[in-house]
């Protein structure tokens, strides 16, 4: 070291690396104020704008799933309704055709036992009137003898 200073050369800082120094620190804060700071704010709105659409895209997503729950829980519901509704009718249906049926049956039942009457009252008639003819013929056969024998 001492060889270095007996040649002349001065390591000892003087005024002109005060100057560089300063020259240096206004570049650097001219840079942070004037491109540093506006484009790490936009990065920072970038990386908040996309975190905020992120957690949007979540929300969104969750709601969703939730509303499709809700119309599946809502469709089962109505499917269930309706096939309880559709059982009912074919209950109320199997219920009026079996009256029907017997109802049917019934006055059936009365027409056979109305024609049964009816031709049981026709067969006792054809009797009374077959036995009034016989009856007839039976005096008038017996006139015939009794006047054959006089």
């Amino acid at each position: 070291m001492l060889t270095l200073i007996a040649s002349g050369i001065n390591l000892m800082p003087d005024r002109t690396l005060i100057i560089q120094l300063g020259i240096f620190l206004f570049v650097i804060a001219t840079l942070q104020i004037c491109i540093f700071g506006p484009v790490l704010r936009i990065i920072d709105k970038r990386k908040s704008a996309t975190k905020d659409a992120q957690e949007e895209a979540r929300r969104l997503t969750a709601e969703s799933e939730r509303i499709e729950k809700e119309r599946d829980a809502t469709f089962k519901a109505a499917i269930l309704s309706s096939n309880a509704e559709v059982a009912s009718k074919i209950s109320d249906a199997t219920k009026k055709a079996q009256e029907l049926v017997a109802q049917s049956q019934s006055q059936a039942r009365e027409k056979i036992e109305a024609a049964q009457v009816a031709a049981k009252k026709s067969e006792q008639e054809s009797l009374f009137q077959a036995n009034a003819e016989v009856m007839v013929v039976a005096k008038e056969i017996s006139s015939r003898i009794e006047s054959s024998s006089v």
